[in-house]
C-alpha cells in the first residue's frame, strides 16, 4: 500500500514531456486568433515576448 502511494506521488512529480508545453503555447495562440485577434497583432506580441 505504501508503495502504491509512493508511485502515485512520483507520478505527480514527473515533468511533462518537453513538447507538451510548446503545444500548449501554440494552442493559446490559436485560441487568441479564434476569438478574433488579428494575426499582425499576434505577431507583434510574439516578437515582444522574445520568440520563445
Amino acid at each position: 500500500m505504501i508503495e502504491r502511494e509512493r508511485e502515485r506521488d512520483d507520478a505527480k512529480r514527473t515533468p511533462l514531456h518537453p513538447g507538451s508545453r510548446r503545444e500548449a503555447g501554440a494552442i493559446g495562440w490559436v485560441l487568441l486568433w479564434l476569438i478574433g485577434i488579428p494575426i499582425p497583432i499576434l505577431l507583434v506580441f510574439f516578437l515582444l515576448r522574445g520568440c520563445t
